[in-house]
């Protein structure tokens, strides 16, 4: 291993790796760079052709092209290794599975499961025929490692045991379902699109059902979460997408892989797709690494539109320009794109920013003037509220007046309002939870707001169940837990309710029974509570040590002991959660 890792390092040095990922330029003997790994205006971050290491004097990262490429792409060291062997074209030595460790088999194993999928659509005419007649060239599926799972309930199960593979291995991974009779395969009679890492490593899969089956069954499904796969934080086709992604300087966001797939195969490589979740901060980070420029394309239905508003406010907090491609009503990218892949390249064209797009779709609607007044400022001057640029709020309170016909200094008051609104809103949360919360520092500061979005989600669900005639879920049990936790003041009714209510809707249409979802929030809500509780006392135990008060010290040991045992304790029952679920 040590020897690859030589031969990698002799060819490739480390300015060709970190500039194929950030811009860099002289500083006399060495280069500088605005950190990737965290925010700044001068550059504090430099690398060091002669020593082919890098350093940032901001926020003291430093490494060679494996740590950098790890903290870059997200990856593990054996990532990094197989990204950078790939790139400096080193076969690395492979390993007896006596000697791989636990993740290496992860990944062998859903490797395998990949060729033996790859190797069954060869002999399924009917998966290639719906390939082939949703515009999916024969390179495209090579290029994408597109396969098929077989109908039979053991096909995939009975290869790998034969390869070697434990049955424990197999469920760890999410290829496998448990029952009391045995294992059977958790895809079948399934389109399968493996979902890859940075590396190229595959994580998960997604399986689309063919023709015949029965019309409850879902058309999509994907691995469960994993140690190696967590949806909130992997992009379809990023591995693709990222150095197009650098090179265009925008990025092009769809909703499924089918969109990305005809996105990329009609010369848009810069695209990527989410993976049966929103558009989440890591995301968003992941994209912002190599541009800042962002094209949302989602479907045209509601819940398409719910989501791209929701994803512009979060991209535009995180300091991105943002605009959105209107599709064709009822069309989604892959059914534009196989009519007239012309037509998709002028929806990129002449996609508009964000809030453009907003107060055009609610123009759309020809409200009374007093109704189109008050959505205006409900809707749009809350996306504008999160700009950080002063001189890009202006240019759009002056694009919302010359739209609209508000004066702009109304406008201008009315954004000052909402920004105060945000700031009390934020303070009297502070208030009411300084008595848990410790506010002094940074760290608890984005727990805080972590405690603030889960409360909001459970009280959504809560709301939302309520509404319904017959609720999924024991809501008095689950109200009394809640409670239990926030105090009773936080399910008062508030004027933001019905949009709590309705986005938790959206979120969850799908789901028959929202008590595992319920359950899982109630369960992370407590643990967040109980980590900031641990904070403060470990905070209280270092004034402790510096005024030598030995009495104090044992007590708050014993208290983070306990503190320590519940969080363990809520980590467990969480674990067993989502154990319950996949057996």
């Amino acid at each position: 291993m040590s020897s690859d890792i030589e031969k990698i390092k002799e060819r490739l040095n480390i300015v060709d790796v970190v500039g194929s990922y950030v811009k860099l330029q002289k500083a006399g003997s060495n280069l500088k760079a605005n950190c990737p790994f965290h925010n700044e205006k001068t550059p504090s971050f430099f690398v060091s052709p002669g020593r082919n290491m890098y350093h940032c004097f901001g926020c003291g990262v430093k490494g060679d092209i494996f740590t950098f490429v790890q903290e870059f792409e997200g990856l593990d060291f054996s990532g990094a290794l197989k990204l950078l062997a790939t790139r400096a074209g080193v076969v690395l030595k492979q390993q007896s599975k006596e000697n791989r460790d636990e993740i290496t088999q992860m990944f062998t194993i859903l490797e395998e499961a990949t060729r033996f999928f790859e190797n069954n659509i060869k002999q399924n005419q009917e998966s290639l025929n719906y390939l082939n007649g949703r515009g999916v060239s024969e390179d495209t599926i090579k290029n994408f490692r597109i396969g098929f799972a077989l109908s039979g309930w053991e096909k995939l199960y009975e290869h790998l045991k034969k390869e070697g593979f434990s049955e424990k291995m197999m469920f760890d991974v999410g290829l496998v379902r448990k029952t009391e009779k045995g294992f059977y395969d958790y895809f079948r009679n399934r389109i399968m699109f493996p979902i890859f890492d940075s590396a190229d490593r595959v994580v998960a899969f997604s399986g689309r059902i063919l023709s015949g089956e029965n019309e409850k069954t879902p058309k999509y499904i994907n691995s469960p979460e994993t140690e190696l796969y967590n949806k909130s934080q992997i992009l379809y086709g990023y591995n693709k997408a990222k150095h197009s992604m650098r090179k265009n300087n925008f990025c092009i966001l769809v909703e499924g892989q089918m969109d990305l797939i005809l996105s990329h195969q009609s010369g848009f490589s810069n695209t990527v797709a989410l993976s049966g979740t929103a558009l989440t901060g890591y995301h968003l980070n992941l994209i912002k690494k190599l541009t800042s420029n962002l094209v949302i394309a989602l479907d045209s239905d509601n819940a398409g539109l719910v989501s791209a508003k929701k994803g512009s406010e979060l991209a535009i907090v995180a300091g991105m320009d943002v605009k959105i491609a209107e599709l064709e009503t009822s069309k989604d990218p892959a059914e534009i794109i196989l009519k007239n892949k012309d037509d998709w390249h002028k929806i990129i064209k002449q996609s508009q920013h964000a809030i453009d797009f907003f107060i055009n779709f609610i123009e759309k609607k020809n409200f009374p003037e007093r109704k189109f007044w008050k959505e205006i400022r409900e809707k749009i001057l809350p996306m504008v509220a999160k700009i950080d640029n002063k001189i890009d709020q202006a240019h759009f309170i002056y694009s919302i007046s010359s739209k609209t016909g508000i004066p702009e200094d109304s406008l201008k008051e009315e954004l000052i309002k909402i920004k105060n609104d945000i700031k009390d809103s934020s303070e009297n949360f502070v208030k009411k939870n300084e008595k848990i919360l410790d506010k002094k520092t940074v760290g608890e500061t984005e727990k805080l707001s972590r405690i603030d979005i889960i409360k909001r989600k459970i009280k959504g669900l809560i709301l939302w169940q309520k509404s319904l005639n017959e609720p999924s879920v024991n809501l008095e049990e689950i109200i009394k837990k809640f409670e239990e936790i926030v105090g009773e003041d936080f399910l008062k009714e508030e004027k933001n309710d019905y949009d709590l209510m309705f986005d938790m809707e959206m979120n969850y249409l799908e789901i028959e029974d929202a008590s595992y979802e319920i359950e899982e929030l109630l369960l992370n809500l407590t643990e967040e509570f109980l980590k900031e509780k641990l904070k403060i006392t470990v905070n209280e135990m270092k004034k402790a040590e510096k005024e030598n008060d030995e009495e104090k010290i044992e007590k708050l040991l014993d208290v983070c002991s306990v503190l320590s045992k519940e969080i363990q304790g809520k980590k467990e029952e969480l674990l067993k959660l989502k154990k319950s679920i996949k057996i």
